[in-house]
Order: C-alpha cells, then sequence, then structure tokens
C-alpha cells in the first residue's frame, strides 16, 4: 500500500509538472496574443492618425484655395469699381466742360449784346 501511494504520489507530480508546463506555455501563448494585438492596435491608431492629419491638410487647403479664389473676386470687383468711377468721372468732366462753355459762351454773347447795346445808345 505504500508503494501504491508512493506511484499514486509520484504520477501526481508528474501530472503537476504536466500541467504547470501546459499553464505556462499557455500563458506565454496569451502573453504573446496579448503583444501582437497591442501592436495592432498600435498601428491601427497610426494609420488613423494620418488619415486625421491627411484630412485635415486637405480640408485646410480647400479653405485655402476659397479664400483665395475670394480675394481674386474682391480685386477683380475693386478694379472694376475703380474702372466705373474714373468712367464716371471722365463723363462727368466731360459734361461739366460742357457746361462751363456753355456759360462762358451765354457770358460772351451777354457781354457782346451789352456792349452792342452801350455803343448803340
Amino acid at each position: 500500500m505504500l508503494e501504491e501511494a508512493q506511484v499514486q504520489a509520484e504520477s501526481l507530480c508528474q501530472s503537476s509538472g504536466k500541467q504547470q508546463q501546459d499553464f505556462q506555455r499557455l500563458q506565454d501563448q496569451v502573453q504573446e496574443h496579448t503583444r501582437t494585438s497591442q501592436r495592432q492596435m498600435e498601428g491601427q491608431a497610426g494609420k488613423a492618425q494620418e488619415a486625421i492629419r491627411q484630412l485635415t491638410d486637405w480640408k485646410s487647403q480647400a479653405v485655402d484655395e476659397r479664400l483665395e479664389a475670394v480675394q481674386a473676386r474682391m480685386e477683380a470687383q475693386e478694379q472694376w469699381v475703380h474702372a466705373k468711377l474714373e468712367e464716371m468721372t471722365s463723363a462727368q468732366q466731360v459734361e461739366l466742360e460742357k457746361h462751363v462753355n456753355k456759360v462762358q459762351q451765354i457770358v460772351e454773347d451777354t457781354a457782346v449784346s451789352r456792349e452792342r447795346q452801350l455803343q448803340t445808345a
């Protein structure tokens, strides 16, 4: 019976050692899987950050392009307004000169007419 107990004890020890080895192997596999998963998540996070950076760059570029287009439109409108003001000023100046010429002609005609009246009187 003592021998039988010894055999069972040895068998239990061997079984326990094998279970420990199995447990250690499983623990190693879990750790490796955890490291692999962590690397994959870090890679995905890096890709996500790069995608966000790229989208931000595209958005900034689009905003810059729109701003440049608005500025170009404003400059064109400003040039058009200046040209129209110049046209209006030139046209008004021509009209003013015509008016001044008419007034001068009237003044001269009046002076000549008065001089004639004075001479005939």
